[in-house]
């Protein structure tokens, strides 16, 4: 049994195709505007531009976005949800957004035109910088008592986000909400900053046989949303 099954893990590894990014083609004539799963920034892609998928914005088997235009405010409609978001398949190559606002699969990209790097005009001679006089030694300073116990802002997070709706599937990644805290403490005052955060809703969980058996593929996560909290969700 062992045997059939290395057998079949190894004709479905076979039949993966290698890891690349679904690539985005505009063909409108127009900018498209392509927004984060999390809705917490917008690119513009210019008309004839691409774009890749980052890998953070979806898991192994599909991509979720925003995709909007001044000419189509909802292109791609065979690729949208219910909840307005688009949901495409992870393997595709590339997608070509067409002037009337259909999607079409592009099995490869075509060679983007390369222009011809201008003469780099050689550089002055850079004087040499005086020399620096070195700065003399600083004392140490004292060693503060610690505080106990120690105070500090803490915050709970929940490293998942629904953009289907609380029954569809969870978008999730550790650190989901990283940039927004740092952000927060880069304009809050010192006694204000967050230096604690909590997961929230999560447990960790290693699925092997033995600690030979053990790897990264088999620890799973569990999130377990507000509106279902009775069904877990595991990435």
């Amino acid at each position: 049994m062992r045997r059939s099954f290395a057998i079949a893990a190894a004709f479905f590894l076979a039949w993966v195709p290698s890891v690349h990014a679904l690539t985005l083609i505009n063909e409108t004539g127009a900018s498209l505007q392509i927004t984060d799963p999390a809705a917490t920034s917008t690119v513009e892609i210019s008309p004839e531009g691409r774009f890749e998928i980052p890998e953070p914005w979806g898991d192994d088997r599909h991509k979720w976005f925003g995709l909007s235009s001044a000419m189509d405010p909802q292109p791609c409609e065979a690729f949208r949800s219910r909840w307005g978001s688009i949901k495409m398949p992870a393997f595709f190559v590339g997608v070509a957004i067409r002037p009337d606002g259909t999607c079409v699969v592009r099995d490869d990209l075509p060679e983007p035109p390369v222009d011809p790097e201008p003469p780099v005009d050689p550089e002055p001679p850079v004087n040499p910088e005086p020399p620096v006089n070195p700065e003399p030694p600083v004392d140490p300073e004292p060693p503060v008592a610690q505080e106990m116990p120690p105070r500090g802002n803490g915050t709970w997070v929940y490293d998942a986000l629904f953009s289907e709706g609380p029954a569809g599937p969870p978008f999730t990644r550790a650190g989901l909400w990283l940039p927004e805290l740092r952000d927060f403490n880069a304009l809050a005052p010192e006694e204000h900053r967050l230096n604690q955060v909590f997961s929230y809703g999560g447990d960790l969980e290693m699925e092997c046989l033995g600690y030979d058996d053990c790897s990264r593929e088999k620890m799973h996560v569990y999130y377990y949303p507000p509106s279902s909290a009775h069904r877990s969700r595991s990435v």
